[in-house]
């Protein structure tokens, strides 16, 4: 993944939910499980990732293990720009 899509990624996370900032979350910290992240906010994620770094997300992309860390979502947006590309 680009450094720059990563990047925008986190800062959106950090920016957008203040527990993730408050407890200084790592990449690889639980969001949901630690209650950073609810449902709403999944789906306030997923339309940033839509509208602001362009990619299409299906509902079977919407797994809360997906969406278990930033780490987690930034293999996701990935796998998914891959696929994209080879088409």
């Amino acid at each position: 993944m680009s450094d720059d899509l990563k990047t925008r990624l986190r800062a959106y996370v950090h920016g957008r939910f203040p527990a993730v900032r408050a407890r200084n979350l790592s990449d690889d910290a639980p969001l949901l499980e630690s209650g950073a992240i609810d449902s709403l906010g999944v789906l306030a994620l997923a339309q940033f990732i839509q509208e602001e770094l362009g990619i299409e997300l299906v509902d079977d992309d919407l797994d809360p293990a997906s969406f278990r860390s930033i780490a987690s979502l930034a293999s996701l947006l990935e796998q998914k720009q891959q696929m994209k590309r080879s088409l």
